[in-house]
């Protein structure tokens, strides 16, 4: 009787670390890439939909979202919201500071203003707007190679992955400097990919 009951000990305890295991096995980069990019389209989607309640769904409970204007993320300029504080945005009448120009003035806007008018339109040298397509999607990795800004994502979060979001206007003569991305910042908590940070870069804002 007690070597049955051993046994079934054993059995279970065997049973436990196969489940274990299984959980615990690690995505390849390929998977992580797989899924990273479609997180990243629904966030982008819900974005420039104003749908913030959606967008807060991806966010840590405790970390919340850390916003930085330029590709320097760790300085003092980054904005830190609490996840139903970005849940509420689309309600919220308050501005933020989302960058500053070349003259030291910031451009402070409601969160919705903010998408409207820098993520979603830009304004050409004659102050006339024109629409942002981001063409150019990337893994880890920049396609923005003029940047007057260090990438320091992978510094200031080792555990993340980011994917970027790009745009190169298609007349550079007429809308020089007015390259754009955003990158999305991903880390993972308790086996679950969440959306730490939303990082801007821009050559001009």
């Amino acid at each position: 009787m007690v070597k049955k009951y051993l046994m079934l000990l054993l059995v279970v305890a065997l049973l436990v670390g196969c489940t274990n295991d299984a959980h615990e096995e690690e995505q390849t980069i390929e998977e992580i890439e797989a899924e990273l990019l479609n997180k990243s389209e629904d966030v982008f989607n819900n974005l420039l939909n104003l749908n913030w309640e959606k967008v807060s769904e991806y966010l840590h409970q405790e970390k919340g979202l850390v916003y930085s204007p330029y590709s320097n993320v760790g300085f003092d300029d980054d904005l830190h919201f609490d996840k139903e504080i970005v849940k509420d945005f689309g309600n919220t009448e308050e501005q933020y500071s989302w960058y500053w120009a070349q003259n030291d003035t910031e451009y402070k806007d409601t969160p919705n203003g903010f998408i409207e008018n820098v993520i979603k339109t830009r304004a050409d040298l004659n102050s006339s707007k024109y629409e942002v397509t981001y063409g150019q999607i990337t893994f880890n990795d920049s396609a923005y190679t003029n940047d007057t800004q260090i990438n320091t994502i992978n510094e200031e979060y080792p555990e993340a992955y980011y994917v970027e979001y790009y745009h190169e206007p298609k007349d550079l003569m007429e809308h020089d400097g007015k390259q754009q991305a955003l990158r999305f910042v991903f880390e993972k908590i308790d086996e679950e990919w969440y959306l730490i940070a939303l990082v801007r870069g821009a050559h001009n804002p």
